[in-house]
């Protein structure tokens, strides 16, 4: 016998297809020609049967007709010569021929005139009027008799033909699903690649092994060497070896190409080999939530973007062609027939597999430092909504599928939704300052870290006295936030939280994305008010806020963002195809500048996100950490939080926008902080990526320690220095910002200086600025605002 089994595709017959106007039909076949033709001969003959057998029928009925009239009511033609009346009674003389006569005879349906034309001249016999009336009964009876037999004539012949033509098809593939065996195979899936056409899913074909049980005469020896040879169970192999009438059973399916090998070299007779395909992923768990898994055996998408584009990333089924006895048993009496599969459409998406990597390598090292339940990030081009990482861990490897549970198949970077705690602040400044309700320089007063709202007090981690509103966002303060919200008001800060797309889907392809929460104005309470501005009683997805976040550095404009750049079928063409769509002006360029500026004051020393900077760029940012509710008391937790940092850069013309969270840091509180948690692996992702899209080194940066990391985001505010400690070199202005007018004059006279008071209140800019060189004539212009 041969090493391996020869297969050949079953030859379907060839359909000649013709047209009429905008129909096609399938031409017949000689056989079903000659078929359609009997039928319809047959048809004909009993038409022209029936047809005969009714006027038959008819004449006999006449002459019985005559026949009945001659004898019971004989009548003269001719015409009358005497008449006499004798009382009630007339009687009339005739003279002629009888009717009946051989005259009359010879021509049937002359008597029946002639009897029609005695009617008005004779009444007529109660006999010969019984005789008509039987006579029109039955002729009505044949009529109908005949009109019922043609219609089952016309209707056979309709049915013929729509069995015959019409459904023909139909009907052949009943008839062969009935009589023909397919066992399917799994189809080959079209390919997934990255941006740049890097493979990150893809099928091969591989061996799957079969046997021919009448070919092998001792199924337990050969069971036993396919057992050592496989790795499968001898018993199970050798009850299926052992069927009798059997020509086919499965041995083991998608097997390596060394089982393969290793199992021909030992020749053994009645075991062959065909070519299945199998999914592989050829970076394992890179980017695995997001491109999901495909089931064992059929090779259907399960999760991810294998199953939102399952449709046109499955290929045409391939399956072995067998026969079907009257008991559903399969059976292969030509051997085995193998008819291929066809390979499915590709999917191109935006992420850049490199990106990926390094997302999910620092967030890896970061879980190291800080133990999380989990870690996610969001890497986005913020000028068009393109994502070009998503990433999560712990993560999954999709090749090895007896490893992961669901929980890790979920995405949960699309899936979940959190509170955003003080990540929500730099929208509520942007929206006052776009509205004209604050200035960046103008003094909050803080209230020194306490605000009581009614019977709620808010509080700030550090104590702070009057703050500029650009301070506000880079010292994170709750306190200064809630009074920028209260400016708006319910009704405005829902109108613009709307704007920015909170509270509704961002509309991302793909699966599973919730709209997070955003609870109408009119449910708001006065403290309600207050937590939403500073991210509280509002939930977010991970891709959302990010999105949103872009609005707020791109220059103004809502980008939608998206996952999938184009889907192709399996002959090349376009089938969906993803652009950038964009909701231009949702605040003013100018605004979008200006929260650049203050954002990028929280990665500069005395900000909340300094861990967060990357050397030789500016970063603008924003730290956040959020309470989780406990889903058994639906209170906030205790101890469990969510650190997070979102952030830009460069912060002048971002390229990237970045979003890191940690999901229930562990550890001490302080460690909980987006500022100490996410902030530094922000940094991590950030310089990698830059440095890949500008073509320089992405190498790890050296990773600041976690003591430094803490001493940079959680130091204590400087406490106020007294007037004279402030005065510095005499050739250098004096920093006068946050000084009440009598303190600043009181400065300036110690060193020196003329003084410009602009305003009143508390210093917020000053010309020259804090160390600058003084002029010659010794002036500093201060400007003064009165303290909020």
């Amino acid at each position: 016998m041969a090493k391996y089994l020869t297969i050949t595709p079953p030859v379907d017959r060839p359909q000649k297809i013709r047209r009429r106007g905008r129909k096609e039909y399938v031409a017949l076949t000689w056989r079903e020609r000659l078929a359609l033709a009997g039928v319809a001969a047959a048809v004909l003959i009993a038409a022209v049967a029936a047809v005969w057998s009714s006027q038959r029928t008819l004449s006999l009925a006449y002459e019985i007709d005559d026949e009945v009239s001659r004898k019971r009511n004989w009548s003269w033609t001719g015409t009358c010569s005497t008449t006499r009346s004798t009382g009630s009674t007339t009687a009339r003389a005739w003279s002629g021929r009888p009717r009946g006569s051989a005259s009359s005879k010879s021509n049937p349906r002359r008597r029946l005139w002639s009897t029609r034309a005695m009617r008005r001249k004779k009444p007529i016999s109660k006999p010969l009027r019984a005789a008509r009336e039987r006579k029109d009964a039955f002729r009505t009876r044949t009529m109908v008799v005949r009109a019922l037999f043609l219609l089952f004539i016309a209707a056979l012949v309709g049915r013929a033909f729509q069995l015959q033509v019409l459904q023909h098809q139909d009907w052949d593939a009943k008839a062969r699903s009935t009589q023909t065996d397919k066992i399917k195979l799994t189809p080959k899936r079209g390919a997934i690649f990255d941006r740049n056409g890097d493979v990150l899913a893809f099928s091969i074909d591989v061996d799957s092994i079969y046997a021919d049980p009448k070919l092998i005469h001792d199924p337990d020896e050969t069971a036993q060497k396919l057992a050592a040879a496989l790795g499968v169970d001898e018993k199970r192999i050798a009850a299926r070896l052992s069927r009798s009438g059997s020509r086919f059973a499965w041995i083991k399916r998608r097997v390596t190409p060394e089982e393969s090998d290793r199992l021909f070299a030992e020749k053994i007779k009645g075991v062959s080999r065909l070519k299945e395909s199998a999914r592989r992923y050829p970076h394992g768990p890179l980017a695995a939530p997001i491109l999901g898994l495909t089931e064992y055996e059929s090779g259907k998408g399960l999760a991810g973007l294998e199953r939102k584009y399952n449709k046109y990333l499955k290929g045409g089924e391939g399956y072995l062609l067998g026969m079907r006895d009257a008991r559903g048993r399969s059976f292969f009496p030509d051997g085995v027939k193998y008819v291929n599969s066809e390979p499915g459409g590709t999917v191109r998406l935006t992420i850049d597999a490199q990106i990926q990597h390094y997302a999910e390598q620092e967030l890896d090292a970061g879980l190291a430092r800080i133990p999380a339940k989990r870690a996610m990030a969001v890497v986005m081009n913020p000028m068009t909504g393109e994502v070009l990482a998503l990433a999560q861990r712990p993560s999954f490897d999709p090749n090895e599928r007896s490893r992961f549970d669901q929980d890790l198949i979920t995405n949960h970077v699309v899936i979940d939704t959190f509170e955003p705690g003080s990540v929500m602040k730099p929208f509520v400044v942007a929206a006052a300052l776009d509205a004209g309700l604050v200035t960046p320089d103008e003094p909050i007063t803080c209230e020194m870290g306490k605000l009581r709202i009614g019977n709620h007090v808010i509080h700030d981690v550090h104590s702070y006295g009057a703050l500029p509103v650009s301070m506000v966002v880079a010292k994170s303060s709750n306190i200064g936030t809630a009074k920028i919200g209260m400016r708006l008001g319910a009704d405005g800060l829902y109108t613009w939280l709307a704007k920015f797309g909170f509270g509704r889907k961002s509309d991302f392809d793909f699966p599973g994305e919730l709209s997070g929460t955003l609870r109408p104005a009119s449910q708001w309470s006065r403290v309600g008010l207050a937590n939403i501005a500073f991210g509280q009683g509002v939930t977010v997805n991970a891709v959302q806020m990010t999105a949103a976040f872009s609005t707020l550095v791109n220059g103004g404009a809502l980008v939608r963002p998206y996952l999938v750049s184009d889907v192709r079928d399996r002959h090349g063409r376009v089938v969906v195809k993803n652009n950038p769509q964009i909701v231009p002006n949702v605040i003013r360029g100018e605004t979008s500048k200006t929260m650049r500026e203050i954002l990028a004051l929280v990665t500069k020393p005395g900000g909340t996100g300094t861990a967060a900077a990357v050397p030789n760029y500016s970063v603008a940012g924003k730290t956040g950490t959020a309470e989780k509710v406990d889903p058994k008391t639906r209170t906030y937790s205790s101890s469990a939080r969510i650190g997070g940092f979102i952030g830009a850069l460069p912060a002048e013309n971002p390229r990237l926008a970045i979003y890191v969270i940690v999901d229930e840091p562990q550890g001490p509180q302080n460690l909980k902080y987006g500022g100490v948690c996410a902030a530094p692996i922000f940094r991590a992702i950030a310089a990698r990526a830059i440095s890949y899209l500008e073509g320089g080194s992405a190498e790890p940066l050296e990773e600041i320690p976690l003591g430094r990391v803490l001493q940079m985001a959680l130091a204590e505010p400087p406490k106020e220095q007294p007037v004279e400690e402030r005065v510095q070199d005499e050739r250098l202005a004096p920093n006068m910002v946050g000084l009440p007018v009598r303190d600043a004059i009181q400065l300036a006279s110690r060193r020196n200086v003329r003084l410009i008071v602009v305003g009143s209140g508390i210093a917020v800019r000053q010309e020259p600025g804090p160390g600058l060189a003084l002029g010659n004539e010794r002036y500093v212009k201060v400007e003064f605002v009165p303290a909020g």
